[in-house]
């Protein structure tokens, strides 16, 4: 009922929160994806996601680049000292600065001010527990 627009950013968003994006930013992302992917599976489409996104809880910069297919849409970030920020951006913004760090393709990176880590990003749901 949250949902107001016709955009696949916006349905992955709403199932991201519904599976705990406040709490587990990667956790649920991932729980998000397979999901999707899952359903894409049901209807005899196979696993068709290609994303990179970005996200914020207000204190950290949160970003992931991940395709079914391992055809992932490019994702860079830096940190500028001069700007006294970080950007993630689909292509570098600045070609004059060569310091552009390209997220590797099935990473879920964390920021945070002029740091930061990136981790393997593995979408799968919770096995089924038996009854």
């Amino acid at each position: 009922p949250h949902r107001k627009g016709a955009t696949d950013s916006e349905a992955l968003f709403l199932v991201a929160l519904a599976e705990g994006l406040d709490d587990d930013p990667q956790g649920a992302l991932e729980r998000a994806i397979a999901r999707f992917e899952a359903l894409g599976v049901q209807r005899g489409l196979g696993a068709q996601v290609r994303l990179t996104c970005a996200m914020s809880d207000g204190r950290s910069l949160y970003a992931a680049r991940y395709a079914s297919d391992g055809q992932a849409p490019t994702l860079y970030h830096r940190w500028s000292a001069t700007h006294q920020g970080r950007a993630v951006v689909s292509e570098p913004l600045d070609l004059t600065e060569q310091d552009w760090a390209a997220v590797p393709e099935g990473s879920f990176c964390a920021f945070a001010a002029d740091d930061w880590n990136s981790r393997p990003f593995t979408p799968s749901l919770p096995l089924a527990k038996a009854s």
